[in-house]
């Protein structure tokens, strides 16, 4: 038995259907058509119809997965698109392909957000001054960034363009200004 409501889209070009709690796409213009946006929604056990202005727009399989997303490329603005493309397993593929000390900063980089696919800019740009700076300079700011605890694109960048990963910086080696005291357990207890 077919049933209709009408759904409002959401600023990431899907609607819901609350019934299932899932999300299925729109074209993304309709975010902008103006505030509020309102579609059709026609759907029976096995289809998920959507309509705007009396024209179809979106037909999904109907999906019961609790918040999951069903979402169609071509619905996709195109730098959304770009990062379809991608998965953690590709992006890990192409950081080992360059060196180990890479692939641990982006499996950090990846680790450190609640969705991969979060991560996916910065691991992107990390992997991107391979081509800027050469494998070893790459190689050696992730090495360094590793032994700091750290998965920064901003950091791996300016450790690379200040040269700083090219010799060690005493420097830079963490200083602990607290004093001995039996009292403070200091590093070596988390050990």
């Amino acid at each position: 038995m077919k049933r209709t409501k009408w759904v409002t889209v959401q600023f990431n070009y899907h609607v819901e259907l609350k019934e299932d709690l899932h999300y299925y796409s729109v074209p993304h213009y309709l975010y902008r058509k103006e505030p509020k946006t309102k579609v059709k929604m026609v759907y029976d056990d096995r289809i998920v119809a959507l309509y705007y202005d009396n024209m179809r727009i979106a037909q999904h399989k109907r999906d019961h997965t609790p918040n999951d997303y069903s979402t169609l490329p071509e619905h996709m603005p195109p730098n959304h698109r770009f990062y379809s493309q991608w998965s953690p397993e590709r992006i890990r593929r192409w950081a080992r392909s360059i060196g180990e000390e890479i692939d641990q900063v982006i499996w950090k980089v990846l680790k450190s957000r609640k969705h991969p696919e979060q991560a996916f800019k910065v691991c992107l740009g990390i992997l991107s001054l391979d081509k800027k700076y050469g494998d070893k300079r790459l190689k050696k700011a992730c090495r360094e960034a590793n032994q700091f605890g750290t998965c920064s694109f901003k950091l791996i960048e300016s450790m690379i363009k200040l040269g700083m990963e090219e010799e060690k910086h005493p420097e830079l080696e963490p200083i602990s200004t607290i004093p001995e005291h039996e009292n403070i357990r200091g590093n070596k207890y988390y050990n």
